[in-house]
C-alpha cells in the first residue's frame, strides 16, 4: 500500500511540505482590489454579451415582424377574403334598405303611441 498510485497521502503530505513557507503574504486591500477589478471586468463582459444577444434578437424580431406584415398584407388580395368584404358591404346595404322601407310605417295604437 505504498505504491503513491494506490495511496495519494504522502504525495499530499509532501506538497503541503513544499507550501507552507513558500506562500508569499498578500496584502488584504490589494486582494480585495484585484478581486474587485476583476469582478467588474467580468460583468463588463457580461453586459456586452447581453447588449450583443438584445441586438441580434431585436433584428430577429424585426425581420419576423416584417415578413407577417407582408403575410398579412397579402391576405387582401386572396379570394376568401374578397368574398367576405362582398358579403359584409351586402348585408350592411340590406340592413339599410330595410330601415329605409320601413320609415313611415309606424303603427299608431291606442293612446296615440307610436311602436
Amino acid at each position: 500500500m505504498t505504491d503513491p498510485q494506490k495511496n495519494p497521502l504522502p504525495a499530499l503530505e509532501e506538497l503541503l511540505k513544499e507550501s507552507k513557507g513558500e506562500a508569499p503574504a498578500v496584502d488584504p486591500a490589494v486582494a480585495a482590489a484585484e478581486a474587485a477589478a476583476q469582478a467588474s471586468e467580468a460583468a463588463a463582459k457580461e453586459d456586452a454579451r447581453i447588449a450583443e444577444l438584445g441586438a441580434s434578437h431585436q433584428q430577429l424580431d424585426k425581420a419576423a415582424l416584417q415578413a407577417e406584415v407582408a403575410r398579412l398584407a397579402a391576405i387582401k388580395n386572396t379570394p376568401e377574403y374578397q368574398a367576405r368584404i362582398e358579403q359584409d358591404t351586402a348585408k350592411t346595404q340590406t340592413e339599410q334598405q330595410a330601415r329605409s322601407d320601413s320609415q313611415g310605417y309606424g303603427i299608431n295604437q291606442l293612446g296615440h303611441i307610436k311602436i
